[in-house]
């Protein structure tokens, strides 16, 4: 996102955690035609980055160059079917977040409930 060229296991599990959405709702979770109007719907879920969730977010190459309208992000449970349980959108939230620190990681990932 925003022209961060450091890639690693994060990516991956942000990746998990939006091919699971996926599945959970039936549609992807940003179905974006191109990259610009995939990040703004990134934006209208997640919310507007902060520096207090994610405070290298402003130091990220293209994080200047486009601007999306202040959005305060959408609550997993109002984009999830009735059907979902806690521990699903728990999972997704826990792996599609703006900040790579703050994902979960493939081992906390293999701990939680099945």
């Amino acid at each position: 996102m925003w022209g961060c060229q450091r890639y690693g296991p994060s990516i991956d599990l942000w990746a998990s955690g939006a091919v699971y959405a996926e599945m959970l709702r039936g549609v992807p979770l940003f179905a974006g035609a191109t990259d610009i109007e995939q990040l703004a719907l990134v934006v209208r879920t997640l919310g507007t980055p902060n520096q207090k969730d994610w405070p290298e977010v402003r130091s990220l190459p293209d994080y200047n160059k486009i601007r999306f309208p202040n959005a305060r992000g959408e609550r997993w449970e109002d984009i999830f079917p009735s059907c979902t349980t806690r521990d699903e959108i728990s999972l997704v939230d826990g792996l599609v977040r703006y900040n790579p620190a703050k994902r979960l990681t493939a081992e906390e990932h293999a701990d939680l409930p099945c």
